[in-house]
């Protein structure tokens, strides 16, 4: 059982981290904490990576949610938040939290 909680943890931090970025992205972020878009994104990627480590079944999401990522911090790079926010959302309704 603590494996799958830790599993529901990694889950957790990374929808979470999701809504973060949704709020913040690509340049409201807090003081405190995360201050910039590039280390958003370093810690965004971070717990994809601890949550796709754990994932058995649906592997087949990985690269599409790596894809989805990668573009997503294009997009705030290139200052089109609105783009940015759409490939987050696009993660989201993924369902990231019932991968398994």
């Amino acid at each position: 059982m603590a494996e799958k909680d830790l599993l529901g943890d990694k889950w957790l931090a990374f929808t979470d981290h999701l809504s973060y970025t949704l709020m913040c992205a690509p340049d409201k972020y807090p003081s405190e904490g995360i201050t910039d878009l590039e280390h958003d994104f370093v810690r965004l990627q971070a717990r994809w990576s601890a949550l796709k480590g754990e994932l058995k079944r649906d592997v087949d999401k990985i690269p599409v949610i790596e894809q989805l990522l990668h573009e997503a911090l294009e997009a705030y790079r290139a200052g089109d938040r609105r783009t940015g926010m759409a490939l987050i959302r696009s993660i989201e309704d993924m369902k990231p939290a019932k991968l398994r």
